[in-house]
C-alpha cells in the first residue's frame, strides 16, 4: 500500500510546484482533491493493516480447530465416533436423540428423556413410555 501513499504523495508535490495562487478556484479545487486522496491512501492503508489481522487470527483459528479435530478424531476420523454412540428415534417427536453405545449395551439405562419434546423413550422397544393412569 505504500505504492498509493507515495503517489498521491508525488501528486501532492505535483500541485505544491505548481505555484497557483490561492484565491484560484482551480488551485483550491486540485488541493482539495489530493487531499482527499491522501485520506483515501490512510484509510485503505489502515484497512489492509487490519485484514492483514483477521487473516492472521483466522488462521490462528483454524489452526487450533485443526488440532481440536486430529484430537477427537485420532481413532479414525467421524466414523469411529459415530460408532460409539446409538442414534433412537423419538416416537413423540422422530428426531434422532444420540445415546452412548456402551450404555445401551449394558443394560445400565432402560429408558431416556427426550431432550427435545421430553418424551420419555423406552430403551428396549424405543417407543414412547406414557404414563399409565389406569386403575387396576
Amino acid at each position: 500500500m505504500s505504492d498509493l501513499k507515495s503517489r498521491v504523495a508525488y501528486l501532492q508535490g505535483l500541485a505544491a510546484g505548481l505555484d497557483l495562487p490561492e484565491d484560484d478556484k482551480q488551485a483550491r479545487l486540485l488541493h482539495g482533491i489530493v487531499e482527499v486522496l491522501g485520506e483515501f491512501a490512510g484509510n485503505v492503508e489502515d484497512l489492509e493493516e487490519a485484514q492483514d489481522n483477521l487473516e492472521d487470527y483466522l488462521e490462528s483459528i483454524d489452526e487450533d480447530l485443526y488440532t481440536l479435530e486430529n484430537r477427537i478424531y485420532q481413532d479414525g476420523g467421524e466414523d469411529a465416533l459415530a460408532d460409539d454412540y446409538v442414534e433412537i428415534e423419538c416416537p413423540e417427536c422422530h428426531s434422532l436423540v444420540a445415546v452412548d453405545s456402551d450404555l445401551v449395551d449394558d443394560g445400565d439405562l432402560s429408558d431416556i428423556q427426550c431432550p427435545n419434546c421430553e418424551a420419555v423413550i423406552d430403551l428396549d422397544t424405543g417407543a414412547d413410555e406414557v404414563p399409565s393412569n389406569d386403575v387396576v
